[in-house]
């Protein structure tokens, strides 16, 4: 990652649109040679990629991925380097050409030739006009991202002779979008419902995990480009490496509630003992009924020590329930005319239970939420954050406790004048018992109580439908075409 408002040190630099652009046109005229870039500030983080779709998008994107979050979302430029290598599929190789859109520049060098360009619709001629060009009839056609798509070059690529690889990506601020799509020789594909142009698969060097789909199709106008057809340029399979997201939690998974025992044996101190099934606890007393449907009153200082346990975690106390989330606001940014206002903001939730009835109970419990959030575009519900805590309520806490989330960044903007991100909806608390027995519970739904069993199942993070069961978020509609 380079940022051309700094110099190398980290110290900001006078920097206008004209130089940026002209310091990534002497760096691709050079022979993409980094020591034409060393004059600006390099991130000393890497990251590592396997697809380059970048959908329409605030462009601060890149230099938070990248830990540079208090660098404004400008005159940026990102390089990465590969190999490209045959599918191993393909035992007789493959030919194809990359189709995508830069916004404002996506560049890509293959074997040290350059295969593919597209720049900014206004200055794509400046930047890239006596650099490259695409020869196919079909460049600019059909819409992908937030202008129309460019045609590479063919490309023969033959098993076991894998080429080097150099991609760019620039950005001058606002909204960027930059998606790099392949297009096999000789291959039909579905074709798009509006402007009949075809819906190209997206270049992949692995098969995409649930969460890198989440990650991407918030932003993705559906029938675009395909995110889950088409080669995947590796030469081994990729699928089983992509495992499936294990919820983000610290506590144990909730045993299965068994049902009670029907009958019993109660032991008096004594030794004698009885078959009977609990009824109810009235002041100091046990009732519990014969299998003869007979009914005794047993004080509880006459029963064995396990007889007066099993009566406290058979007749819990009441509890008081309360949840609060709370949000402050990160940052504001307006975005020009067409991209609106973007802001975010961090949430945090936090949970209070107290005992309401009184007696003794001294028993451990753990206490789980389950904070939700809604899109603010669509139907779908997204898991915010998921926490427990244990507690035994006594004097000393004046039986309650209270514990906090995590902090969460939810997006809140307008992006192509829609009213985009992610606000909070609700929650889920319940109360858990050593038997691994829910006692008490709360939430803003019955649907959330009801769906608990899936609920448990998600990853922080995942986005939902009603029945608490993994979806994709949904993508914006389409309004420049």
């Amino acid at each position: 990652f380079y940022d051309f408002k700094r110099d190398r040190t980290g110290r900001p630099i006078p920097y206008s649109p004209e130089e940026y652009r002209d310091v990534v046109r002497k760096f691709i005229k050079s022979g993409w040679k980094t020591s034409v870039l060393a004059h600006y500030y390099r991130s000393p983080k890497k990251l590592y990629a396997t697809m380059f779709v970048i959908p329409p998008e605030l462009s601060e994107i890149a230099p938070a991925a990248f830990g540079e979050k208090d660098t404004e979302g400008n005159f940026w430029m990102v390089l990465s380097r590969g190999q490209l290598v045959c599918p191993a599929s393909r035992t007789n190789g493959i030919t194809f050409r990359f189709v995508g859109s830069g916004d404002e520049i996506l560049v890509v060098r293959v074997n040290g030739k350059i295969v593919f360009g597209s720049a900014w619709e206004d200055d794509e001629s400046v930047i890239l006009g006596d650099i490259w060009q695409s020869s196919s009839a079909d460049s600019k056609k059909w819409w992908m991202g937030n202008q129309t798509a460019r045609v590479g070059d063919w490309i023969k690529l033959e098993p076991g002779a894998p080429l080097d690889m150099e991609v760019i990506m620039t950005d001058n601020g606002g909204q960027a979008s930059l998606m790099l799509a392949v297009q096999e020789k000789g291959v039909e594909y579905e074709r798009r419902k509006m402007t009949n142009g075809p819906i190209l698969p997206v270049f992949k060097t692995a098969y995409p995990s649930h969460d890198l789909l989440d990650a991407i199709y918030q932003n993705l106008v559906r029938g675009e480009v395909s995110l889950t057809n088409g080669p995947v340029f590796c030469d081994y399979d990729t699928r089983k490496r992509v495992a499936p997201a294990e919820p983000e939690t610290n506590a144990a998974p909730r045993e299965a509630e068994a049902p009670e025992p029907a009958l019993r044996t109660w032991t008096g101190l004594g030794g004698k003992t009885m078959q009977a099934r609990l009824v109810t606890v009235i002041g100091k007393k046990a009732v519990v009924e014969t299998d003869r449907g007979k009914q005794k009153k047993i004080p509880l200082a006459q029963l064995s020590a396990e007889d007066r346990e099993y009566v406290e975690l058979a007749n819990p106390p009441a509890f008081d329930i309360d949840f609060s989330g709370q949000t402050s606001q990160i940052f504001s940014i307006k975005n020009g005319s067409r991209s609106g206002e973007t802001v975010a903001y961090d949430y945090h939730a936090k949970v209070r239970v107290k005992q309401r009835s009184a007696g003794k109970y001294a028993h451990k419990l753990r206490v789980e939420f389950f904070a939700i959030g809604r899109e603010l575009h669509g139907n779908q519900f997204v898991l915010l954050d998921r926490q427990t805590s244990e507690f035994v309520p006594d004097k000393g806490n004046h039986r309650s406790h209270s514990f906090e989330g995590r902090n969460v960044e939810i997006p809140d903007f307008t992006l192509e004048g829609v009213h985009r991100g992610i606000k909070p909806y609700g929650y889920l608390v319940t109360i858990t018992d050593e038997r691994g027995k829910i006692i008490a519970h709360a939430a803003t739904g019955n649907w959330l109580f009801e769906n608990l069993e899936a609920l448990e199942k998600l990853p922080v993070g995942a986005f939902m439908d009603k029945t608490c069961h993994r979806v994709y978020p949904t993508g914006p509609e389409r309004t420049r075409y």
